[in-house]
């Protein structure tokens, strides 16, 4: 981005002006120029952060529906799904809790593990959930929309969203279940 400005115009520019030199001159015009390539970068920076979600949300999905393949998950009625980043002291209790239940309806554990670096991913697989990585954290909300996302792909019935932290008591899915029947 290169502007030029022709002496004669500045000089004159400057003299009609209570200006006292082309350094001030050329300091006033370069505000507004600066201020407007710094608000293009920003936009641009948003751009390619929303793009960078997606990649990771999609190598997730894809890596997922790999998985699925090759697991039995016939008419779904009840997908849980379970953000966590780092929760590795309590992911496997909401999990157990979730299987003493004894839920008469076939359902499946999804954990979205939001760039754990804790070891949140293996504790939730040995505990029989599936899991979903996004190798970089997104947050909480990218997380859930993630799982949402891939739900949608085995189709259930319903599908409930839990904290992975142990926040929502999962003892009340019953309760959930039998109003929403």
């Amino acid at each position: 981005f290169i502007v030029a400005f022709n002496p004669n115009i500045i000089s004159m520019i400057i003299e009609s002006s209570s200006l006292e030199n082309r350094a001030q001159f050329l300091l006033i015009v370069t505000i507004p120029i600066v201020v407007y390539l710094l608000y293009s970068q920003t936009i641009r920076n948003k751009n390619l952060s929303l793009n960078f979600r997606n990649v990771i949300r999609r190598i997730a999905i894809s890596n997922f529906s790999r998985k699925i393949n090759s697991l039995e998950l016939n008419s779904l009625d009840l997908i849980i799904v379970i953000a966590a980043k780092n929760e590795e002291k309590t992911i496997g209790k909401v999990i157990e809790k979730i299987k003493l239940l004894k839920l008469i309806i076939n359902y499946k554990i999804i954990v979205i593990n939001d760039g754990s670096s804790d070891d949140t991913e293996n504790i939730a697989e040995n505990s029989g959930a599936i899991v979903i990585n996004h190798f970089h954290n997104l947050g909480l909300g990218a997380a859930i929309k993630t799982g949402f996302i891939a739900s949608y792909l085995l189709k259930p019935k319903i599908i409930i969203n839990l904290d992975a932290d142990d926040q929502h008591n999962p003892k009340y899915i019953p309760q959930i279940l039998t109003e929403i029947k």
